[in-house]
């Protein structure tokens, strides 16, 4: 492979797993399916939510742990069986997570959805996107590689979170993540 069929190889990857990491920062626009789940709570349970208020943001809390205890499991597991196979389980995990919660109001269900499917997921996903890119380019450019890719999770929020309010006011929580 010439330098520059190298070149263009790594930033395709690098673009991909920001791509990837766009997906995966849906995470971070919690605050729009908490705001629904509040307003179903409030309502006295119309939309199906009787959970405790206080215990709006566990299904996130529990993501956020499940996702960082993953990325161990995970980064191993990319090391073995390489990034497609880490990825597309990540993307089969928030998939089912996703898909459950979206037939179920049940405290206990967004938590095992969202929190611990979803967040398995995204920790599969993540530890599938810099790693990769990163082989692709010398030590010199790895900060901006990382830096690059990473981005792409906290980016996420800039689309998602108007696409994700638009949704649910249109279509229903549940909807949304069906």
């Amino acid at each position: 492979m010439s330098a520059e069929q190298t070149r263009n190889r790594g930033w395709t990857v690098a673009l991909a797993g920001t791509g990837i990491n766009l997906a995966l920062g849906i995470l971070y626009t919690w605050s729009i399916f908490k705001g629904a789940i509040s307003d179903s709570i409030r309502a006295g349970g119309a939309g199906g939510f009787n959970w405790d208020p206080a215990a709006v943001n566990d299904p996130y809390a529990v993501c956020c742990l499940v996702f960082a205890g993953t990325m161990i499991l995970a980064g191993k597991l990319q090391d073995r069986f390489g990034p497609r196979i880490t990825c597309i389980v990540g993307g089969l995990l928030v998939g089912l997570g996703f898909f459950w919660i979206s037939r179920t109001t049940s405290y206990w269900a967004w938590v095992a959805g969202f929190g611990v499917l979803a967040g398995m997921g995204i920790g599969f996903g993540y530890s599938a996107a810099t790693p990769p890119a990163l082989k692709w380019f010398p030590p010199a450019k790895t900060g901006l590689i990382a830096g690059i890719v990473v981005s792409g999770f906290g980016l996420a929020s800039v689309y998602i979170a108007p696409l994700a309010t638009y949704l649910v006011g249109g279509y229903g929580l549940q909807c949304v993540f069906r």
